[in-house]
């Protein structure tokens, strides 16, 4: 009787430990909804993630496994912790695992090093990694300050279709960084980053188109000179 008084008690005594074990584990369903919302900033939804449990640094997979993780570790603003996952992803070839290691070093205020790996996600076409590298130079943080190597990287960026660049160019060229102020520049520039989808080049051309030449004005200038 004694005995099966105590077995019952170990028992009981297991439950909480079960069922919080239990509340770790999420469903793929979970997980998707996690990383929307840690991608937005949700500390919760991303401590719930790391909680679910991640693979170790030695056993993480460098295709799908080991940028996440440092992702993840970054989200929660434990930036030493993410460096050996974001480096071994970076190491193996993983242009936004740079990028991110890269922001993790910049977090730390290793703003050398911070440079060194976006600059090599950047030379592997990562434009996550040519934009915060762009703000480097715009800053003058670990590198010299300079507007024209922010221009020249914000340019690589509209190129290759994302709309942040084309906004930055478009407020150099407002600005008169780096380039002399020019608005029908600009306005080039805002209306392309529009076109791609950046709300705030949308904004700024409504603002800016309205300071050229309307096109009936130009149509009348043009029949002047033809006469």
């Amino acid at each position: 009787m004694k005995g099966s008084v105590y077995i019952l008690l170990h028992i009981l005594l297991m439950l909480p430990l079960c069922a919080e074990f239990e509340e770790r584990v999420i469903t793929d369903k979970e997980k998707k909804k996690a990383i929307v919302e840690c991608a937005n900033s949700h500390l919760e939804s991303c401590e719930a993630l790391l909680n679910s449990g991640v693979p170790e640094l030695s056993f993480c997979n460098v295709r799908t496994e080991c940028e996440f993780v440092g992702w993840l570790y970054a989200q929660v603003q434990n930036y030493t912790q993410s460096l050996p996952y974001l480096q071994k992803a970076c190491n193996n070839n993983h242009k936004e695992g740079c990028d991110k290691l890269g922001f993790s070093y910049q977090r730390l205020n290793d703003y050398k090093k911070a440079k060194k790996y976006y600059k090599i996600a950047c030379d592997k076409n990562s434009m996550s990694g040519c934009y915060n590298l762009a703000m480097l130079y715009y800053d003058g943080l670990g590198v010299r300050h300079s507007y024209e190597m922010a221009n020249y990287l914000y340019k690589k960026i509209c190129d290759n279709r994302e709309g942040i660049g084309c906004l930055h160019l478009g407020l150099a060229y407002v600005d008169g960084n780096g380039v002399l102020k020019n608005i029908a520049m600009a306005v080039e520039y805002f209306k392309k980053g529009c076109e791609l989808g950046n709300n705030q080049s949308c904004n700024l051309l409504d603002a800016y188109i309205i300071q050229l030449p309307s096109s009936e004005e130009n149509i009348q200038k043009n029949e002047l000179l033809q006469q």
